[in-house]
């Protein structure tokens, strides 16, 4: 039996719940409960929150975290919902505990304000795996999933759900706040493979968001 995305349905069953009970104590459907449980809908900031306070449980502890540490480098920040490069000349790195091993053509990101709220928040580490487009690995493949997405022709990237449009080739992007985009080629896309919600930040990643956040603010 392949091993559940969270401990949502462990954690319930110690509380002697059902999923009807827990869906009943959050005001959702069991159907909802379920999804989330098997990782067929994101567990975000917003349903962690609810989940949390119903099972009497703190955020963290509803998802697996093994014992082990690891070093990831997180290369880029987003905010305003677009992906903008380090300040510093390197990739910095961050402590952080995780069961997922990184492939090629993955990378790490941070939020760098509440422009992607309710799913993430400032401060939350993104993974991201570049999708190449090509015939075994088809942009297709990952329409109504979270991506990072640079339309051709556009000077910046966005976080946004991928939908196809009427013309062969051609995608719509539903960003998580604001309309969509529609009709445009692909660029890049990089696929959200996991999140972390509010790791504990050296200081020259805090300066980073420092910085984000002020950059953000002369931008509106």
């Amino acid at each position: 039996m392949a091993e559940a995305p969270n401990r949502i349905a462990e954690w319930r069953k110690k509380r002697g719940l059902t999923q009807q009970q827990l869906a009943d104590a959050i005001g959702s459907h069991w159907i909802t409960v379920s999804k989330l449980e098997r990782g067929k809908m994101q567990l975000t900031h917003e349903w962690a929150d609810k989940i949390g306070e119903a099972l009497r449980v703190i955020t963290p502890r509803l998802s697996y975290l093994d014992d082990k540490k690891a070093i990831i480098y997180v290369q880029s920040i987003i905010s305003n919902g677009e992906s903008h490069a380090l300040r510093s000349k390197d990739d910095l790195p961050l402590e952080i505990r995780t069961n997922q091993r990184n492939q090629a053509g993955d990378y790490w990101c941070l939020v760098g304000d509440d422009s992607l709220y309710p799913v993430f928040r400032l401060g939350d580490a993104i993974l991201l795996s570049i999708c190449s487009g090509v015939d075994d690995d088809p942009y297709e493949d990952y329409v109504d999933s979270l991506c990072l997405i640079r339309p051709k022709g556009v000077e910046r990237h966005i976080i946004a759900i991928l939908d196809r449009a009427r013309a062969k080739g051609k995608f719509t992007a539903k960003p998580l706040n604001g309309p969509p985009i529609k009709d445009f080629e692909i660029e890049i896309l990089a696929v959200v493979q996991q999140a972390l919600f509010a790791p504990k930040l050296t200081r020259e990643l805090i300066k980073e968001l420092e910085q984000a956040s002020k950059h953000s603010r002369s931008a509106k």
